[in-house]
């Protein structure tokens, strides 16, 4: 098993602990389900979410793929996992909705395409997108997804509830 199917393994697994921990019924999909990782339901059933998870120890974004450009899903969700050194023992948890993913994805590859090289030279395209920490270098300084544009993300499981209302008391506060 490669190193990255281990450090991906490690993410499923630390979302599927967190969702458990909070009540929610929670099963890895099967391996090979396109886009899902994690099933997940409220115990009483009433409520049934999709999570993929994407997962980093060493750099500051995760890899998507062309594809999540167009995977806008209100019932689907990226948990970005940043695992933190052994030492340490401290990860974070990003829930996000895919809606969002989708635009930042096509739009930050958009900017990135219209720069140049170091070099001077034309970017050419590829099939691989990416999440920042900080998009300052790709948008530019004003940009609402500089440093700490996914704070408000953090372990914010209230966004996989069936209903956001959760969600807008916490930004009224």
């Amino acid at each position: 098993m490669s190193t990255s199917a281990i450090i991906g393994a490690a993410g499923e697994h630390l979302v599927m602990s967190r969702l458990l921990s909070k009540g929610y019924i929670a099963s890895l999909a099967p391996q090979g389900a396109p886009n899902i990782d994690i099933l997940v339901t409220s115990a009483d059933g009433s409520m049934l979410k999709s999570i993929q998870v994407k997962t980093t120890r060493t750099s500051h974004s995760w890899r998507f793929a062309e594809k999540h450009e167009k995977i806008d899903n209100a019932n689907l969700f990226y948990c970005l996992v940043h695992l933190d050194s052994p030492e340490k023992h401290r990860s974070s948890v990003y829930v996000v909705p895919s809606k969002l993913i989708a635009g930042l994805v096509a739009d930050s590859h958009r900017a990135w395409l219209s720069g140049k090289k170091k070099s001077g030279q034309t970017r050419k395209n590829t099939s691989m997108r990416a999440v920042h920490f900080d998009f300052t270098s790709v948008f530019g300084q004003n940009t609402e997804f500089g440093f700490g544009w996914l704070d408000k993300f953090n372990e914010a499981w209230h966004l996989i509830e069936p209903d956001n209302r959760k969600m807008s008391e916490r930004d009224a506060a």
